[in-house]
């Protein structure tokens, strides 16, 4: 499932549109439903990310799913949110 702060379509560099199955408040809100959990969580790179370094929601996000998902990773400049959210 991909997961954003909101369900609005996300436009990439390249111009393909991706729309998120759910929300970072949604996983949140039911993190003890089966439906939630999260097995991968890989937080990507990009211009995104030099802004999102000090988004809250964000980085409690990645803070909260980190210990509980069997693998986490990040491509790029992602580990730069990994970093911020103290993972």
């Amino acid at each position: 499932r991909l997961v954003a702060s909101t369900k609005e379509p996300i436009t990439t560099i390249g111009g393909m549109n991706v729309i998120p199955h759910m929300t970072m408040e949604e996983i949140m809100a039911s993190s003890s439903s089966s439906s939630s959990t999260l097995d991968i969580l890989i937080v990507p790179g990009g211009m995104g990310t030099r802004t999102l370094r000090f988004d809250k929601p964000t980085l409690e996000f990645i803070r909260h799913q980190a210990p509980r998902v069997h693998i986490l990773a990040s491509v790029c400049t992602g580990s730069m949110l990994l970093a911020a959210s103290g993972v």
